[in-house]
């Protein structure tokens, strides 16, 4: 899928090259969470690293990020003065 990407992307973009570079190309995929999250038991590193699905190639990569730390996303609602 990756490759497809790749070849149908529509103009260059220097910050998406060196987005899919760090976060897809350069790391390990897997096919399903349950085989990256086997990975990671394996390697006795559960609660240092952590599973997420990429946006570019749709596989399983393993992170050092924590997703349960991530910020909340802002609501319209955030926005409002009183």
């Amino acid at each position: 899928m990756m490759d497809w990407w790749l070849r149908n992307r529509g103009d260059l973009d220097d910050y998406v090259d060196r987005d899919v570079e760090r976060s897809c190309t350069s790391k390990a995929a897997y096919d399903s969470e349950a085989a990256a999250r086997a990975n990671i038991a394996m390697q006795r590193l559960s609660g240092k690293l952590f599973t997420y699905q990429c946006r570019y190639c749709a596989s399983w990569h393993l992170t050092r990020r924590d997703p349960s730390a991530a910020p909340a996303p802002q609501t319209d609602d955030d926005d409002e003065t009183i």
